[in-house]
């Protein structure tokens, strides 16, 4: 009987009696004031009620610590004990509460008091057991709302097994509250895919509406799917491999592919972390990352381009050199660092330049040339070799020179 009523807070040794008995312990202000003989050894009560004392200091500065309070429901009175830190949530005077239960019911929004009030009634009645929990509202002095958590079970009852008593701690859970509102709004507005998936089989356990833009499929279609019914690239061996390798609690980080509900695929970024909830889920943000892959395909092949044989410059929107390739040097003898950031219109020169008698350091044409646009199957070939002279611009301008015959 002693250790399921220390389970309770707030425990208060009575005075000893005359007969220097060891008198019953009672929870005076706690949750169950449920009285406990206490073993009458010679020598022995002041230590066990010292005992009692410093568990009761240690259990109820943890549950300070913890944001909490104490309540005790008196069905019979209806009146509803609470500890000094329920004074504390509600922004009132310091001091433990003493109150009607219609009057802490007040202070509960009616739509959280019609989802809590079946959890009560069936503790009351004890189906599925005597206990309950709920997460609800509670107006606060300066009318404006907490979140708490309210846990409590069925301590007492009649001989037709009535719920005469009951007691529990109530968790201040605000904070908490809205740190998830703040998540869910990120999650539902952000451009990436969310999945939650369940850890135990993949099943996808909730979405956001970008996953349903990307995958094609509504969020109750997603909902009653796995993980593997959309994964292209990775057959179920892997998908389990990642999944535990989260599991371990290390973040993974990786590329695959997802199949659309059109048949389509798209490459896929995924940022993938466990979270011990709801039995366990993974938590995963999705990147569309298709046009990024394309654009880095695009930029090896233009790569591979700009090595060719032929000169080629790349230059920005106001004609600046930003490279040249290695044919470039070969043909025209100059050094990337000699025209890198000059005008294009200070290196390049038309054929009309040529013919007004400016100064050539090398023209489109000759570039034209390169590809047998002047017709003469010799030009080209016959000054590749124009960079190894001593006189450049002598070779340059016999080169254009026979270009314009």
């Amino acid at each position: 009987a002693w250790q399921g009523a220390t389970r309770h807070a707030n425990y208060r040794p009575r005075e000893r009696d005359t007969a220097g008995g060891a008198p019953p312990v009672h929870a005076g202000a706690g949750p169950a004031d449920v009285a406990v003989e206490v073993p009458d050894h010679p020598g022995q009560p002041d230590r066990l009620h010292g005992g009692l004392r410093d568990s009761e200091a240690r259990t109820l500065a943890a549950i300070q610590a913890s944001n909490s309070a104490l309540w005790d429901y008196d069905l019979n009175s209806g009146r509803v004990h609470l500890s000094e830190a329920w004074a504390q949530f509600l922004g009132d005077e310091p001091g433990e509460v003493d109150t009607d239960f219609r009057e802490l019911a007040a202070r509960v929004p009616e739509e959280d008091r019609e989802a809590v009030r079946p959890m009560l009634v069936r503790a009351m009645k004890g189906e599925g057991g005597s206990s309950c929990q709920a997460e609800y509202r509670v107006r606060k002095c300066d009318g404006s709302y907490i979140w708490v958590r309210s846990e409590g079970r069925v301590v007492e009852r009649d001989a037709e097994g009535r719920a005469l008593r009951m007691t529990g701690i109530i968790h201040n859970i605000t904070e908490r509250k809205q740190a998830e509102t703040e998540y869910r709004t990120i999650v539902q507005t952000t451009g990436d895919a969310f999945w939650m998936v369940a850890a135990g089989d993949g099943r996808i356990l909730e979405v956001n509406p970008a996953a349903c833009a990307m995958s094609g499929y509504s969020r109750e279609e997603m909902l009653s799917m796995h993980v593997s019914d959309i994964e292209a690239l990775h057959d179920q061996e892997q998908i389990v491999h990642n999944m535990r390798a989260v599991m371990t609690g290390v973040p993974l980080k990786f590329e695959s592919r997802h199949r659309c509900k059109d048949g389509t695929m798209v490459d896929v970024e995924i940022s993938a972390r466990y979270m011990d909830a709801r039995g366990g889920v993974i938590v995963t943000f999705i990147r569309d990352i298709s046009a990024r892959n394309e654009a880095e395909r695009e930029f090896r092949v233009a790569a591979a381009a700009f090595e060719s044989q032929e000169g080629m410059l790349i230059t920005d929107a106001e004609s600046r050199i930003l490279r040249v390739n290695n044919a470039f040097t070969t043909i025209t003898g100059y050094l990337p660092e000699e025209v890198i950031g000059k005008a294009n219109s200070s290196i390049l020169h038309t054929a009309e330049d040529v013919k007004a008698g400016k100064p050539l350091l090398i023209s489109e044409y000759s570039f034209s040339a390169m590809q047998n646009r002047s017709g003469d199957p010799n030009t080209h070939g016959a000054d590749v070799s124009v960079p190894t002279q001593k006189d450049r611009a002598e070779h340059l301008r016999r080169f254009a020179e026979g270009l314009l015959r």
